[in-house]
């Protein structure tokens, strides 16, 4: 068994008594059961002063820290905001002229794609049904003289 050594109390930190005998700890569970919330400069809130210290925090400032808001919906590149809701459709991606499944009807708006059908690709029929459906739109655009 190790000596008796002698801990700072955390609430006095210039005072010296023997807290307990054993190896010292920054704190040793001598924290007041008080509650009286302080935010470190981590943004971490502790229940009182003394479990920032025996945690090595800073405090920034007195009271609980305030919660970071969460973002409401995802924000695409094209700055497009979709409800996160997954009701699939199928689209021809605009890049690559292909059937694409697109999470729901704001994401294949917001890629610019084209809708095809609600689902997703391969659904009604396999990827042939698929072709034939963009070869239709494709037809269609061009008896129009639009280019997709």
């Amino acid at each position: 068994m190790l000596p008796p050594q002698k801990c700072a109390d955390p609430l006095r930190p210039n005072s010296i008594k023997l807290a307990y005998t054993g190896p010292c700890t920054q704190c040793g569970g001598q924290c007041p059961k008080l509650y009286l919330p302080v935010c470190s400069t981590k943004e971490e809130t502790f229940g009182n002063p003394c479990h920032a210290y025996c945690k090595d925090a800073k405090i920034a400032s007195l009271g609980a820290c305030k919660p970071q808001p969460e973002p409401s919906a995802p924000v695409n590149e094209a700055g497009c905001v979709c409800i996160a809701l997954y009701k699939p459709v199928c689209a021809t991606d605009p890049a690559t002229k292909l059937p694409k499944t697109y999470g729901n009807s704001c994401q294949a708006n917001c890629a610019k794609a084209t809708f095809l059908y609600d689902g997703e690709c391969g659904n009604k029929g396999g990827e042939i049904y698929d072709v034939m459906v963009l070869i239709l739109q494709v037809t269609k655009a061009a008896a129009k003289g639009l280019t997709m």
